[in-house]
């Protein structure tokens, strides 16, 4: 939808500029702010996370572990048009393993059980950052009314006339699926 955007939010510091959050631009005002972690799940919906490493602490492990993302691609499909459409994520990911504590044990097990934690993880980010959309600031810059349009043109049009209304109740589901191709040096 035109003027619907996200910009990375620039905090100056005393030597760079990081970037932490996005600007969430409505009918090209801005409405509010996405914290980075929110920012984090707009991304991995919208396929653009490059690179960053994601930490999680293992039950029982004093030392977190440390997956740094290598490759993201991400699907939206249309589940079930109904009063409200329900849309499906699926994001693949695969990651290398870069940190982990000394004394944890990485066999084929652990990674599977790793790979579990990461998508779990991503799950909750994304669905962290979508809620924050629908909720707070009803503003679609995820795709869905672009993904209708360009795929399902018919159902667009039943949707296309109050979608600004529509979108907060929209139903999402993550699925996400991770592979871990490498470990790094442990900590």
């Amino acid at each position: 939808t035109q003027g619907n955007v996200l910009l990375p939010r620039l905090t100056p510091g005393k030597i760079d500029a990081s970037i932490g959050g996005a600007a969430v631009i409505k009918n090209y005002k801005l409405v509010g702010w996405l914290d980075e972690n929110e920012t984090l799940g707009v991304n991995f919906v919208l396929g653009k996370v490059r690179g960053g490493d994601l930490t999680f602490k293992q039950p029982g492990e004093d030392y977190p572990v440390v997956m740094s993302i290598i490759q993201i691609s991400t699907k939206i499909k249309l589940v079930e048009a109904g009063t409200y459409p329900k849309f499906k994520i699926s994001p693949k990911i695969v990651a290398d393993v870069v940190e982990t504590p000394v004394d944890m044990k990485i066999d084929a097990s652990m990674i599977k059980s790793l790979e579990k934690d990461l998508e779990e993880k991503v799950n909750q980010i994304i669905l962290k950052g979508v809620k924050k959309l629908q909720k707070e600031f009803q503003v679609d810059v995820l795709g869905f009314g672009e993904y209708l349009y360009k795929y399902r043109p018919g159902i667009w049009e039943y949707y296309r006339e109050d979608w600004e209304n529509i979108f907060p109740h929209v139903e999402v589901v993550v699925d996400t699926k991770t592979t871990i191709r490498g470990i790094g040096a442990s900590v």
